[in-house]
């Protein structure tokens, strides 16, 4: 994972996280910010590696041409994931503000917004937990998700 010039979607240039997956040696251009003409700015956080998937989360923040109304959240969140071994995202998921991210080997994810724990893979979305989680603990081995929650570890299969 690296970041890179590149062209954006409208031919201008900018910023781009990009994905390699050394056994193909084929670089695949994940997600693009910064664009000098952009209408919005954006940020990227929480990149996890799982065999051929990256996973991570974005925060896209349209820009106001004075100052946004106080009721406009000017702030788009989501978590992504893409399969570097066939160059393409396998999932986008619209959310609220993330602060940890987990992935599995088979491209399943979770990830905590505010105080629910959130998850993606196979068998649809849906929500996992909700309560005093610590963000720190969730973390993904092979298939398996673990977080604790009140001083309890739980723990998932993800398909």
């Amino acid at each position: 994972m690296f970041t890179a010039t590149v062209r954006d979607e409208d031919g201008s240039k900018a910023t781009g996280l990009v994905g390699c997956l050394y056994s193909k040696g084929v670089k695949t251009v994940l997600a693009t910010y910064g664009s000098e003409d952009a209408v919005v700015a954006g940020a990227v956080a929480h990149i996890r590696l799982a065999g051929r998937y990256v996973a991570y989360s974005t925060r896209t923040t349209a820009s106001c041409k004075a100052s946004c109304p106080p009721d406009v959240d000017p702030n788009t969140y989501s978590v992504r994931v893409h399969d570097l071994q066939r160059r393409r995202r396998v999932r986008l998921l619209t959310t609220g503000e993330v602060s940890a991210v987990a992935l599995t080997q088979r491209g399943g994810v979770a990830w905590l917004s505010g105080n629910q724990l959130l998850a993606a893979d196979g068998a649809g979305r849906r929500t996992l937990d909700a309560g005093t989680i610590a963000g720190s603990s969730l973390r993904a081995e092979v298939s398996i998700v673990s977080w604790v929650r009140d001083g309890v570890e739980r723990f998932t299969r993800l398909r």
